[in-house]
This record gives structure tokens, sequence and C-alpha cells, in this order.
């Protein structure tokens, strides 16, 4: 009963090649073991707490350079999952407080005289000091060209 290499690997469907390179590549040693001693090391140094990127942090204080995806996933593979989730950020948010104003212009920013009809925008955006709204009013006149015309003009 002669089984060879060769028929074994057509009934399989792998070439040659790549069955020695698997073969050699089996041997080779892992390249991730010294890491992964230093990962373990700072998981336990921590009393299990810390996640992947504390423990990127504490690698990178030990003067080893290392990228967090690389912790992560040596981390996810051999089961160092820290015993508490995060706490969960304070939010001030409530919702919406107040309902919206009813839309009184109905998109038709038609005037027949000056000073009938004011729009505004409101824009919240966070500065340093903290959140700013510019409030801006536009004045619409029709001119007799039938234009809009929202420039900001002095009253006269």
């Amino acid at each position: 009963m002669g089984v060879t290499d060769r028929s074994l690997l057509s009934a399989v469907g792998i070439a040659r090649s790549t069955y020695h390179y698997q073969l050699n590549a089996m041997k080779r040693p892992d390249k991730n073991a010294p890491l992964l001693e230093l990962v373990r090391e700072a998981f336990e140094n921590s009393k299990r707490r810390y996640g992947y990127k504390r423990i990127r942090l504490e690698l990178k204080s030990m003067g080893v350079g290392v990228s967090a995806k690389r912790v992560m996933r040596l981390m996810t593979s051999h089961g160092l999952v820290p015993l508490f989730r995060s706490a969960k950020r304070y939010s001030s948010y409530k919702g919406e407080l107040t309902k919206a104003p009813k839309n009184l212009v109905n998109r038709d920013f038609h005037a027949e005289r000056p000073n009938m009809l004011w729009v505004t925008d409101l824009t919240e955006f966070s500065i340093p000091a903290g959140k700013a709204v510019p409030i801006t009013g536009h004045r619409l006149l029709r001119r007799a060209s039938g234009r809009v015309d929202d420039r900001h003009e002095p009253e006269r």
C-alpha cells in the first residue's frame, strides 16, 4: 500500500510547495512569544484590570514600541480580558428639553415690506471656554426686481 506525498496532496488539493512551506512555518519560533510574556506580566501586575490601551502604555514606558492593535490581538487570542468593564462616561444630555417652535414661515421667505419677516440661524459649537451660540438675525425684504435682499443694511 504505497501512499506517497504526491498522491495524498493531489487528493486533498494542496500544492507540494504549500505543504512544505507550512511544515517549515510550524518549526519557526513564534515571533509574538517575547511580547506576549511582557503583555502577560503587565496584565498580571495591573491585577487583571488594564485593557489593551493601558497595557500598551505600560509597554511604552518600559521602552517597548508596539502598536495597540497588536497588543489587542494578543490579548484577545490568549484570553487576557480585564475583570471589570470601564465605567460609563458622564453625560448631561437629557434629550430634547423643549419642543421645536412651529414653522411659521413654511419656507416662504417672501416679505411684503421691510421688518415684516425676520429669520435666524442657531449654530452651536464648542470652543475652549465652553459652548458658543452665535445668533444672527436676517431681515428679509423683497426688492423691486423680485429678488430677496438679505444683506445687513443699516436702518435709514
